[in-house]
């Protein structure tokens, strides 16, 4: 499958259901989607092309839809790779994605955008760490922490907040993805800033999820949305998949917070 000016233009793809490319959060997830009449209504094989997938947005995301797509287009395969948030939307308008999963609380009228979840970060460590389940922020900066940074810079959010206040922390390791940062945790008296919805993978570590010291939360509350352009959603691939994506989000999610 090739990328970008060998991609027939949207709306030329609408009798044939060529391959397209559909991208989650960081992550794009590769097609050879079904229209509404089902996978194999092209009489091609459904396949994806491999990438790879950033854990944070995608533990949340990927089981809904996989076991949605297990029903409605089995014969798709499905893959992911990492496409960095701050080139989304241009990748989006270049037609190098077809869908991103972004926390953008306001895009531009040319897309398309749907609230998927509302997403918080909570501080992780292992069971029986010394902090405890109370933290307060003097013990929060004396901390050793682990950072999740895809670049290895060694700043991120929280450092910025924490410069705000007159604070700063210790990142004595930067890590690629969030289930990383879980086993590094689970293993030593660091703690790391994760999403809350990646509780159930914490337990599985051994790790538990507390609150961030008061000056410090919420911390990073965002919006999670499914953004597509207008264009693309004339194809009805694309709107097929935006749909499944919306419906299976839908029947897990919890009430959005006010």
């Amino acid at each position: 499958m090739t990328i970008g000016a060998d991609r027939p233009p949207y709306g030329t793809r609408q009798r044939k259901f060529a391959p397209f490319r559909a991208h989650f959060s960081t992550s794009p997830v590769s097609f050879d989607t079904p229209s509404r009449c089902g996978p194999r209504a092209s009489g091609q094989s459904p396949s994806a092309t491999p990438r790879g997938a950033p854990d944070a947005v995608f533990a949340v995301v990927l089981p809904p839809l996989l076991a949605a797509l297990a029903k409605l287009g089995p014969q798709i395969d499905l893959s992911v790779r990492p496409i960095l948030p701050q080139t989304a939307l241009a990748d989006l308008d270049a037609r190098q994605a077809d869908l991103v999963i972004q926390p953008l609380a306001q895009v531009a009228p040319r897309f398309r955008a749907e609230w998927l979840y509302e997403e918080e970060f909570a501080i992780a460590m292992r069971s029986g760490h010394p902090l405890g389940s109370r933290l307060t922020l003097e013990r929060y900066c004396a901390a050793k922490h682990v950072l999740v940074s895809t670049t290895g810079e060694p700043h991120g959010n929280v450092d910025a907040m924490l410069k705000e206040i007159g604070r700063a922390r210790r990142v004595a390791a930067t890590v690629p993805n969030y289930l990383f940062a879980l086993s590094v945790v689970a293993e030593t008296d660091m703690i790391a800033a994760v999403p809350r919805h990646a509780a159930t993978y914490a337990q599985r570590f051994g790790v538990v999820l507390v609150d961030p010291p008061a000056p410090l939360s919420p911390l990073a509350r965002s919006s999670i949305q499914v953004i597509a352009t207008r264009a693309a959603m004339a194809d009805r691939g694309v709107a097929w998949l935006f749909g499944v994506l919306t419906d299976c989000m839908s029947q897990r999610r919890p009430r959005r917070r006010r």
